[in-house]
């Protein structure tokens, strides 16, 4: 009898430690969910040179689709703007065409890298000149 009582008892206790241990789990999950992630100048510096880096680049590697116009970004105030300078008059199906080269493949690059995940809730615009 006393041998049931000591299972019992150390059952009870092993399942008490189980379950403290799981509840502070929670506890600590819930405050990393909670905490918020502070986006500092030279954070949205770093994002802005790794965008002018990707379109110098590409300038160089595909010049044939990047070659008539310029493009730089610029990042501030949780958004990113993208200017594109026309070197020549293009059509309006060229002009969108640029605008949805640089919106997809820029954005792609871009959410590649870890460090760079924090951008995805920054508005995204794409200005041509």
């Amino acid at each position: 009898m006393k041998k049931i009582l000591v299972l019992i008892l150390l059952m009870v206790l092993f399942l008490t430690g189980y379950l403290m241990f799981a509840k502070k789990d929670d506890k600590s999950e819930q405050g990393a969910e909670n905490q918020i992630i502070e986006i500092s100048r030279k954070n949205e510096l770093e994002l802005e040179g790794f965008i002018n880096d990707y379109f110098y680049r590409r300038r160089i590697k595909d010049s044939f689709l990047f070659g008539d116009f310029e493009a730089y970004g610029s990042v501030l105030n949780e958004s990113i703007v993208i200017y594109i300078y026309l070197k020549d008059n293009l059509s309006q199906d060229r002009k969108n065409n640029i605008r949805g080269m640089i919106g997809e493949g820029l954005q792609e690059a871009l959410f590649n890298f870890s460090d760079f995940e924090w951008a995805e809730e920054y508005k995204f615009e794409i200005i041509i000149k």
